[in-house]
């Protein structure tokens, strides 16, 4: 899934760019806001590809990063006995925290 969310995620980037460098006659047929002979540049359709390029990147991101599955009994026990660890501690609240 995070490698399908990159890939799009560089297509729509090239998209935005083709959309801010090309005006809209020299647009491939297939691009939506093609007219032809028109020397018009959709800068609104650029900032579209990009802000959906940027959300695909973000999602990316979130799905490639490394987190605990509470289905894994060593990130479980490791959670719990920290918690009992910190709770159970005889030292004032204000000490749990210096290093």
């Amino acid at each position: 899934m995070r490698t399908v969310a990159i890939i799009l995620g560089l297509a729509f980037a090239a998209i935005a760019v083709i959309y801010w460098v090309l005006p809209a006659g020299s647009l491939p047929g297939f691009f939506p806001g093609f007219q032809a002979g028109s020397t018009h540049i959709h800068v609104k359709h650029g900032i579209a590809a990009a802000v959906i390029c940027v959300i695909l990147f973000a999602f990316a991101w979130y799905a490639g990063r490394s987190r605990c599955q509470m289905s894994d009994d060593r990130c479980q026990m490791f959670f719990l006995t920290s918690v009992i660890r910190h709770l159970s501690s005889d030292r004032p609240r204000s000490q749990c925290h210096r290093g």
